[in-house]
């Protein structure tokens, strides 16, 4: 068994706190063939059971068709809810991650700024940080950028914004120009504002999961 199935069994049964801090990235190159099948199976089997957890995770392990056509069933099954649950919003960001799906971002980009909990907000938000790189989720965040009021909203979405396109504002290696550009998007001056998003947009996207 390698290590990393080792790893990916603990969480698949883990309870309590330990299951609300999902899984683990997984590299499926890290898994044998076998482990990868049977990784997919579990996981699509936490699917069926609707846990927000497992959306992301099968989408990184099996991002084939075969997933996106699953994950397009669970969307248009939940397309009509009055409020997203916590999984809709996982399926949504799983969605988005692997093509471009512009309903998928509608309902992320709205549940990000809306009124719901901190949670399924930054859930939302992660979805549009992590889409696809030729989809419009820069430009979403951008214009989200210049036209949130609130304060909290407008830094969650100049955060995103960075962290997409490569600033980390916890990476000492990006700390200080990330801090700046961020400072600068949440300014309050128009011209300055501009110049960051300008900055940021010209950048490229930067594919998720980020490595050093």
């Amino acid at each position: 068994m390698t290590a990393a199935y080792d790893l990916f069994l603990r969480e698949l049964h883990a309870t309590g706190r330990e299951y609300g801090d999902g899984f683990s990235f997984i590299d499926p190159q890290q898994l044998t063939a076998e482990e990868r099948v049977k990784t997919r199976d579990a996981l699509r089997a936490c699917i069926g059971r609707q846990e927000a957890r497992a959306p992301k995770t099968l989408a990184v392990v099996d991002p084939g068709p075969d997933t996106v056509a699953l994950l397009q069933v669970l969307f248009k099954a939940s397309a009509g809810a009055a409020a997203p649950s916590d999984f809709d919003i996982a399926v949504a960001g799983a969605l988005a991650y692997l093509v471009d799906a512009p309903p998928a971002l509608d309902l992320l980009e709205r549940t990000a700024v809306g009124g719901g909990g901190m949670w399924i907000r930054g859930a939302a938000m992660e979805g549009l940080i992590i889409a696809y790189e030729s989809s419009n989720a820069s430009a979403r965040l951008a214009r989200l950028v210049r036209t949130q009021s609130d304060e909290d909203a407008l830094q969650l979405c100049a955060d995103g914004l960075l962290q997409r396109h490569g600033w980390h504002i916890e990476d000492e290696a990006t700390q200080d120009e990330a801090l700046a550009l961020l400072d600068d998007m949440m300014s309050g001056d128009a011209a300055r504002r501009d110049a960051a998003l300008l900055t940021v947009l010209k950048a490229p996207v930067h594919r998720w999961p980020w490595t050093a």
